[in-house]
This record gives C-alpha cells, structure tokens and sequence, in this order.
C-alpha cells in the first residue's frame, strides 16, 4: 500500500479517472454521494460497465447530495438539478445500491477487471473532498492498493459487507428517488415561499408559526 495526500497531483480523483475502461466495474462504499462529485469523473463511469454502491442512510446521502460549505461554488454553477438528472439516468443503467443503517466508518473504491484490480480506501467518500476536488480533513489518510493481491483483499472485503446487506426494494435505492425529487421541475411559487420561510423561521410564536408550519411542509 502507497499513501497519497489527496490534494495537488496526488488525488483520489487522478486514481480514480484512470481506473474504468470498457466493461470494467467499479465497487464504492461512502457514507454519501456528491452530484458534484459525480460530475468529475461522469464520463469515466459512463463509459464503465456495471457498478455497485455502499451508501449510508436516506438523511445522510440526502444531506450531502450538493456537498456543504466546501462546494459552495461549485453549486453557484447552477447546474445541480441537470447533475441529479443525470447521475439518476447513470444509476437506473448501470448501478446497484444499498443502504447502511450506520455511517459507513470508512471509504472504499474498487475497480476491476479481477485481472488489474486497483483499490482506494480511506478519506476517499464519494464527494468533492473525499475525491480531494476540494480540501479535505486536515487528518484524513487515502490508500491505494500498488497490488492486484491487495485490491483483491478489499475487493472480498467489499463482496462480504454487500452481501450482508442483501437487495433493496429497487437498483438504485433511495438515492435514485433522492435525484429524481432534486432533478424535477418546481413551480416559481415553491423557491418564493421557501425564501419566505428561511427569512421569518426564527422570529418566535405568533402569526408567522401557521405560516412556518405551510412552508416546512
């Protein structure tokens, strides 16, 4: 095993692009999933065959679906509810997903063929700092498997944990209904008394409660 920094020209991300080829498969255990994320190495995962995905719960992948603080301005690009859209079409072809119950304590990625098996595991989440996109924790550790043996071992690792988990009720889990709420029009009406109610939440009881139950709803 190698340790990379995850920033400059040692980032999960460079591993990772060079990773799919024609037919190839690509295993991801995260506690989230970044459209962001996504967007960087969409062409590669497009161009791959089968993949399959460890994710943490609905609130947690919900929660980290357009990233936080740290892609700020990747979102002032505007182009999240195209990125859901694709990313939802990507999973509904070509991927499987599960859910955990608990956070993921940690993050794998594993590519194939079984002939050229390469691994990242770590501070490797499937988002924009987990990638190292944009900075990560100041103590986070990214591995990369420098042998097929290696990739194996945490290839079978992955194999144990999926299959402990067994089917969900579809392929691509709650994620895919995550990404088809996020892709979907919204009439102008919505975003107007959303902003009405992220302005008045915290003035306190009176007239404005019945209007802040309306508008959370």
């Amino acid at each position: 095993m190698k340790l990379i920094s995850n920033s400059g020209t040692e980032r999960a991300l460079d591993e990772l692009k060079s990773w799919p080829t024609e037919g190839s498969t690509i295993d991801v255990m995260s506690p989230s999933f970044s459209v962001h994320a996504f967007d960087a190495v969409a062409d590669q995962l497009e161009r791959a065959g089968k993949c399959r995905m460890i994710l943490g719960h609905g609130d947690v992948v919900a929660a980290g679906l357009f990233g936080g603080t740290e892609e700020t301005a990747l979102r002032a690009r505007l182009k999240g509810r195209w990125l859901a859209g694709r990313a939802s079409n990507w999973l509904k072809k070509a991927v499987d997903v599960r859910h955990t119950k608990a956070v993921p304590p940690q993050s794998l990625i594993v590519g194939g063929p079984s002939l050229a098996r390469k691994a990242l595991l770590g501070s490797c989440s499937f988002s924009t700092e987990g990638l190292g996109i944009t900075p990560g924790a100041e103590f986070g550790i990214v591995q990369v498997a420098e042998t097929a043996q290696e990739a194996e071992t945490f290839g079978a690792w992955f194999e144990t944990h999926w299959n402990g988990l067994g089917a969900g009720s579809h392929p691509g889990g709650q994620l895919v209904e995550l990404l088809d709420e996020a892709a979907s029009q919204r009439p102008p009406s919505q975003l107007y008394f959303q902003v009405l109610y992220q302005l008045f939440k915290d003035l306190g009881s009176g007239p404005i409660t019945s209007l802040d139950r309306r508008l959370a709803a």
